[in-house]
């Protein structure tokens, strides 16, 4: 899957070099995404794991996984051909890149050996370092999040399977919806801000629920109330991650041009490759953090019920996932601020850009009928 994300979410930064179409690109990408999350998840908890008189909790139902795994893999793998297909026409308006005379004489130790070297000369431009660092610690809330959800939705709030369904849905539903307000907010600001706006506000709402809960301020479980807030929860925390995303994304392909004015090498897919990387690496470090924490609070297992775990045990689940958790976002907040990106610091570099592509020939000219790089994004 790696051998086609890497080149896809490259692909943008060589789609347009526009400030505000590069937003755009990426907030097609993300809709079309999350509107896939929305298959899945109804798949999941609406067929594949409903509740039934066997299993009152579906996802308990072990011998679901394998089918279920199954028609998504099948479903993956006809959206990654649709994608290379659509994008095929681009291939000859892509920018040439420049010839390796040692490409030839690399073993795959040597190609290792390269691709972190390249990786590594990456992380030493600081526009990307800065922002690399703050989104990085937001991927590891987010792996935590991830390892920690469902025995929040289970145990602290007590959701049915239909109530977690509802629940869950409405996040992606928000960024689906907030990749509509990224490229205004780009229009009105710069990318920085939405970066900084969304990991914010992403943080703010795995807390103050957690808050509101201990003081006795949020509605109770078991009742409607709960469910439509926790939505309404959801459903803003998923239109600021959108912000986030989409900010990010647009703002690391920017770089990628400065990279490129400072070394003259083209490389959006070493620093999307190091972006892919860590993100499942720290997601992944976020996910054992969520273990690990779970057994340093000494959360039973062999338990379906929240009546049967301790009011202490839930209140310290409550704190590992909400107010522990997002105390991360003001170091990624920290970090992020260092990143000084700019619409006219940006405009200047494609300029400059330009300049030298026309000495080089790099860009073969667009066709005088046709669609344009933003209608085939």
């Amino acid at each position: 899957m790696t051998l086609y994300h890497v080149p896809h979410i490259a692909l943008g930064a060589e789609l347009s070099d526009d400030y505000d179409e590069r937003t755009q690109i990426v907030s097609y990408r993300y809709f079309l995404g999350f509107a896939g999350y929305l298959v899945a998840y109804y798949l999941g908890f609406g067929v594949f794991f409903s509740d039934s008189v066997e299993f009152p909790r579906g996802q308990f139902n072990v011998d679901a996984y394998a089918p279920y795994a199954l028609v998504l893999a099948f479903t993956m793998a006809a959206t990654v051909l649709w994608s290379a297909w659509g994008t095929h026409n681009r291939i000859p308006y892509l920018p040439v890149a420049q010839a390796d005379a040692q490409a030839i004489k690399l073993t795959i130790a040597k190609v290792f050996t390269r691709m972190f070297g390249e990786i590594m000369g990456a992380l030493r431009n600081r526009s990307f370092a800065w922002l690399f660092a703050g989104t990085m610690i937001i991927f590891v809330m987010v792996g935590v999040d991830g390892a920690l959800n469902l025995y929040l939705f289970e145990f602290f709030w007590e959701l049915s399977s239909a109530q977690k369904l509802n629940v869950l849905l409405v996040y992606p539903v928000g960024i689906m919806a907030g990749t509509f307000i990224a490229p205004v907010w780009h229009r009105h600001f710069n990318k920085r801000s939405g970066v900084v706006f969304g990991g914010v506000y992403w943080a703010l709402c795995q807390i103050v629920p957690i808050l509101l809960r201990f003081i006795g301020a949020f509605p109770e479980n078991g009742t409607e109330p709960l469910v439509i807030t926790l939505m309404a929860v959801k459903l803003t925390q998923g239109i600021a991650a959108a912000q986030f995303l989409v900010s990010f994304n647009s703002m690391v392909a920017d770089i990628a041009d400065e990279h490129e004015l400072a070394t003259g090498k083209r490389q959006e897919g070493i620093f999307f490759a190091a972006v892919s990387f860590a993100n499942k690496t720290t997601v992944g470090l976020g996910s054992l953090i969520g273990g690990v924490g779970l057994d340093l609070i000494d959360w039973p297992t062999q338990v379906q019920h929240a009546a049967d775990i301790p009011a202490e045990k839930l209140g310290q689940l409550g704190l590992l996932y909400g107010p522990l958790l997002a105390g991360f976002a003001v170091v990624s907040v920290l970090c992020v601020l260092q990143n000084k990106s700019t619409r006219e610091g940006h405009q200047q570099v494609v300029r400059q850009l330009a300049a030298l592509r026309k000495q080089n020939d790099e860009y073969p000219d667009e066709p005088a009928q046709g669609p344009t790089k933003a209608n085939t994004a």
